[in-house]
């Protein structure tokens, strides 16, 4: 289609050639060794294919059960590797079915695609104009977000908000796996007690005030479905103390300010009901950090 029998690289990709513009979809996934005639030289197809997606849309569905390989081990494993972003989920319902009572559906569900969270927000203590922010993303997805898009972060007293743009930051480029840095100083536009946002909306002029179009992290609490702002932090000027925007979260999360201890909350099910497991990061901010040992501790 393309002339070439080259995958599509970083350097190509987005640029809006025709190429980069084409994606895969396999309409017989699993369905036998070679998905009914999907890949004719399979180990060099498959591969093919899982270079170009890191890039480019893949999707598909099922259409046969074929066991060893339409159930969870294998499905997993190669929904992953070949980046998918979106299945069918009408067809086939005796594999879906099958993927229910393996135990990885709702993995499936919540893996497709990109899937951004929060591993950790580095403050510094408010300037009097500005305040230091490194936002940490990881993308615990399959895929990637595969239009361009703002990402801002922001500053809300109240009513009032004030957006700063990224422009370093293209969240295409943030793939499967990776950990990513966001950071700006961001304008505070006054003084007291203030919360931080981080806000992806569509770059549609059309959709970009509308929130169900802006990108949702995975944790827990901070999503804010009237506004589609992720609210990650509160400063509070009376205390002059962060706190986290979920700090109960399910998801791996912590606040860290400069030059200053931190914790690392971590997902509840290693504790008796009623604690959280959690570990003390020492000099969080500074070139040494020393994690502590785990345990877990009461929630509060």
């Amino acid at each position: 289609v393309t002339g070439s029998d080259a995958a599509l690289t970083a350097t190509l990709a987005h640029g809006g050639t025709e190429t980069a513009r084409l994606g895969h979809h396999n309409d017989c996934f699993l369905a036998s060794d070679t998905d009914y005639g999907t890949y004719e030289d399979v180990v060099v197809d498959k591969a093919f294919v899982a270079a170009e997606t890191l890039y480019t849309p893949m999707g598909g569905e099922t259409c046969a059960v074929n066991p060893p390989r339409s159930e969870c081990a294998t499905a997993t494993v190669e929904l992953a590797l070949l980046h998918f972003d979106y299945l069918n989920r009408g067809y086939h319902p005796d594999v879906l079915d099958g993927w229910a009572t393996g135990g990885c559906l709702s993995t499936i569900q919540r893996t497709l695609g990109h899937r951004l969270t929060l591993v950790r927000a580095t403050l510094e203590t408010p300037g009097a104009e500005a305040v230091a922010v490194i936002v940490t993303l990881r993308n615990d997805g399959w895929g990637a977000l595969r239009r361009a898009r703002p990402v801002l972060l922001g500053v809300r007293r109240g009513a009032d908000v004030t957006l700063t743009p990224v422009t370093a930051a293209d969240p295409r480029l943030w793939l499967p796996g990776e950990t990513v840095d966001v950071s700006a100083a961001v304008p505070l536009g006054g003084v007291g007690s203030f919360e931080l946002l981080l806000h992806l909306p569509d770059a549609n002029p059309t959709l970009k005030d509308r929130p169900d179009y802006a990108v949702r992290l995975a944790n827990e609490n901070v999503w804010e479905a009237s506004s589609g702002f992720n609210v990650f932090a509160q400063w509070d000027a009376a205390t002059a103390t962060w706190s986290l925007g979920s700090p109960r979260s399910t998801s791996a999360a912590f606040m860290c300010a400069l030059d200053t201890d931190c914790l690392e909350w971590l997902p509840a099910a290693e504790c008796v009901p009623g604690q959280r497991l959690h570990r003390r990061i020492y000099g969080a901010g500074r070139p040494s950090v020393r994690p502590g040992r785990l345990h877990c501790k009461p929630e509060v």
